[in-house]
């Protein structure tokens, strides 16, 4: 996928589930081009997969620009597995107490 493409996925969907949609999109390019749907290539087991796609990870960063800059501003720090629905908060608060 093109960054482009890339970038109208993640702009055109909620923040929350960003990196989720992109590596469902990769996935389905990957079946594309293996002539198989979707469904059929996520129920080929992992080590099997390897003929279809490499491993893939996405990382969204959002950047904003509303913020008053303020650098001590308290923000909420969570850390989140991938594909995986829940949040928790991060282990790296204890490195600045939650102040970036």
């Amino acid at each position: 996928m093109t960054n482009q493409e890339a970038g109208d996925i993640v702009h055109g969907g909620p923040r929350t589930g960003a990196a989720k949609r992109l590596i469902k999109k990769a996935l389905q390019e990957a079946a594309r081009k293996g002539q198989l749907r979707y469904e059929e290539l996520v129920k080929i087991n992992n080590g099997d997969r390897r003929y279809f796609h490499d491993d893939i990870t996405a990382v969204v960063v959002f950047l904003d620009h509303e913020s008053p800059g303020n650098k001590t501003a308290l923000v909420p720090q969570i850390s989140i597995q991938g594909c995986v629905d829940t949040d928790r908060p991060s282990k790296f608060t204890i490195l600045q107490d939650g102040v970036i």
